[in-house]
């Protein structure tokens, strides 16, 4: 994908006055309203001795905590060292483990890891390729492969099929080779040169679909050296169609698109005599270059990452120190340069982009001890999501980072659309909105401009069940004694007592009884007829109201009359002596 490291220190020393000496660039085109701010920096543990190259490239972990970093340690000068790989926490820029690769692995530009994080794959000098296992404490070399060409110059680029079955890699120099690597058993199975007039492959990018691969190769025509994009087919490996560029004359970096659309290709500099980087922009689908920019001269070329929406790329340069220019793809505009801490020397390959496009970490491949450097490119707010009312319920966020529930507060990058959606839980129904959301759908669309609350109400829900009823299964009346049997039909209170008519006066008839009950259940209760009622039987018959009350542990009470007629009894006996 890029220069070799022997071409590297030339290179360096014949710019040293030329960088040494340049101006930092000022941000032209419409700035951007964020400028990138340095957050901190951090040592890889790996530095080789004699220091002979930095970090080649890295990978970003699926869940973007972790970059893992390939530097290039091993060399002529150094045969007794191989290259290395290094784990390390993007989040406190330390340095987790690493592994130090047998001293036939030298070089190592080429990087690839796979969809689940489980391996990642370097490719080195000589056509060989290593695999490594990142699910081991520490990371380790889990075997390598010899690619069936004779070569003496490295394998410079290599990139992962989406779905991880296959690594693609290019050959540096001639012949310029093209090779497809099964990765279920890890073997090669196929190869093919690149056309004609081809010195060299420099990149390899794979489409999202994985139907298709982008080539740069270099060429050289009468003396004039140029670069051109061929796109492959994946599963055959046949050359369809190309454009060749119309300034990028000694290429370095290509990034594409995650929608595929466009690709992002850096040449290093027009001419040895004239260090300056070159971007051009090309339209993938119809294989066309659509935009140029062309930086000032006193810039080196160095290490090329786009955002995750695509709207800006990113690019490091070879300086002492290092600097950061970000490019708005759009227009393909400078919007902003930003100049790493002394001593971050070189930032030539290895940009990473954190997954929520707010961070970009620059390692550095010149003079140890080699650095991490962590650059806010664009702003992040908070988003708190608070509940109210006497109900529950959860709300959750798209994009992803709001479960509340448990995380209730989630830094979005700047102009996100977020999606809250609220669900009441069983018992509870969601009242709506307030704060940064109104309204009383379920769902509202915050767009984050700054840092924001939304409150979302949930009420308790009120259930009117109507009660199960008192109910008399029976009376039975015996004369002196009332009994009435009654269904109840939960806890609570129940009560019986008898009144009856005299002159239209209400008089008790017979005693009140009553009764506690703690659950479902058929009572009897019983009231004793006054002994005046007894005494009006002698008049004739009488007639007795009987009410059964149930008074629940809640709810409201229940009252149900019955009436039953005593028969008279007659005169009393007389008296004798």
């Amino acid at each position: 994908m890029r220069n070799h490291q022997a071409t590297n220190v030339l290179r360096q020393a014949a710019l040293a006055g030329l960088i040494a000496g340049a101006a930092l660039l000022g941000a032209t085109g419409t700035a951007q309203a964020y400028v990138p701010t340095i957050v901190t920096k951090g040592d890889l543990a790996t530095n080789p001795t004699p220091a002979v190259g930095g970090v080649a490239n890295a990978v970003l972990s699926p869940d973007g905590r972790y970059g893992y970093y390939s530097l290039d340690s091993g060399s002529s000068a150094n045969p007794a060292r191989g290259s290395s790989v290094e784990k390390f926490d993007l989040t406190t820029l330390t340095s987790v483990n690493a592994v130090e690769l047998p001293s036939l692995y030298q070089g190592g530009f080429g990087f690839a890891i796979t969809p689940d994080g489980t391996a990642a794959y370097g490719t080195y000098g000589a056509g060989r390729v290593a695999k490594f296992d990142l699910t081991t404490t520490p990371i380790s070399f889990a075997g390598g492969l010899q690619l069936s060409n004779t070569i003496t110059q490295p394998v410079e680029s290599a990139a992962m099929a989406p779905d991880g079955a296959y690594l693609y890699a290019v050959q540096k120099e001639i012949p310029a080779t093209l090779f497809k690597i099964r990765l279920s058993d890890f073997t090669e199975v196929a190869a093919v040169t690149l056309p004609s007039p081809t010195i060299g492959g420099a990149a390899v990018n794979v489409s999202p679909d994985g139907t298709k691969i982008w080539v740069v190769s270099k060429n050289t025509t009468s003396g004039v050296q140029s670069s051109t994009i061929v796109e492959y087919d994946s599963a055959t490996l046949t050359p369809g169609r190309s454009v060749t560029l119309s300034t990028a004359k000694h290429f370095s970096e290509g990034v594409v698109s995650a929608d595929g659309k466009f690709g992002y290709y850096e040449s290093a500099y027009n001419a040895f005599s004239n260090p300056a980087p070159v971007f051009t922009k090309v339209d993938l689908t119809t294989m066309t270059e659509v935009g140029v920019l062309s930086l000032p001269s006193g810039q080196s070329g160095g290490a090329l990452a786009i955002s995750p929406d695509g709207a800006s790329l990113y690019a490091g340069t070879g300086d002492w120190p290092a600097k950061l220019n970000v490019i708005r793809t759009s227009d393909m505009t400078l919007v902003d340069t930003t100049t790493l801490p002394t001593g971050a020397n070189g930032a030539l390959y290895g940009a990473l982009v954190s997954k929520n496009g707010a961070f970009v970490s620059l390692a550095t491949y010149e003079t140890p001890p080699y650095e991490v450097v962590k650059i806010q490119v664009r702003p992040l707010y908070a988003l708190t999501v608070a509940k109210a009312g006497k109900g529950t319920g959860t709300v959750t966020s798209n994009p992803t980072g709001i479960e509340c529930g448990a995380v209730c507060t989630f830094d979005y990058l700047d102009a996100t659309a977020v999606t809250l959606t609220a669900a009441a839980a069983e018992g509870s129904t969601f009242r709506g909105w307030s704060g940064a959301c109104s309204g009383a759908t379920v769902t509202c669309t915050v767009t984050m401009a700054k840092a924001e609350t939304a409150t979302a109400t949930f009420d308790k829900v009120v259930t009117k069940t109507k009660a199960d009823p008192l109910k008399v299964v029976r009376v039975v009346s015996t004369g002196r004694r009332q009994a009435v049997q009654l269904s109840v039909p939960g806890s609570g209170k129940v009560s019986l007592s008898g009144t009856r008519k005299v002159g239209g006066r209400t008089i008790k008839a017979c005693a009140s009884v009553s009764r506690k009950v703690t659950e479902a259940r058929t009572i009897v209760l019983t009231c004793k007829v006054s002994a005046e009622t007894q005494a009006a039987r002698r008049a004739g018959p009488v007639r007795i109201r009987l009410v059964s009350t149930y008074k629940p542990s809640s709810g409201k009470q229940q009252t149900i009359v019955r009436y039953v007629t005593l028969s008279a009894i007659g005169p009393a006996p007389p008296v004798t002596g």
